[in-house]
């Protein structure tokens, strides 16, 4: 979804909308980066399942001065996605590639 020349998240009653990327009024801003995280992750970090099935995921989250490029991304399928922020596992970023860590905690 786009707010002017923005690319947000979000926006549904409720949930605020965020800008993601800046861009000329098309994804190209975020999806470079999409494409570049396609290249180092070669899917989803945590299980491995193919991009196509992926999202791109902030490390740090963007209101903890998380940036939207690929020293702040990772991709992660939806399961992982949800597992990460049910605290199954956590990821930090080493020299540049994401490293995941299990927390040992079950649901």
């Amino acid at each position: 979804m786009y707010r002017g020349r923005e690319r947000v998240a979000g926006g549904d009653p409720g949930h605020p909308v965020h800008p993601v990327a800046v861009g000329g009024g098309s994804a190209a801003g975020f999806g470079g980066a999409v494409g570049g995280l396609a290249v180092r992750d070669k899917g989803c970090v945590r299980c491995g399942r193919e991009v196509r099935y992926t999202q791109a995921h902030h490390v740090v989250h963007w209101r903890h001065g998380g940036g939207t490029d690929l020293d702040n991304l990772c991709l992660l399928c939806g399961r992982c996605y949800t597992d990460l922020h049910q605290g199954r596992f956590s990821i930090v970023m080493v020299d540049g590639s994401p490293q995941v860590s299990l927390t040992g905690r079950r649901p």
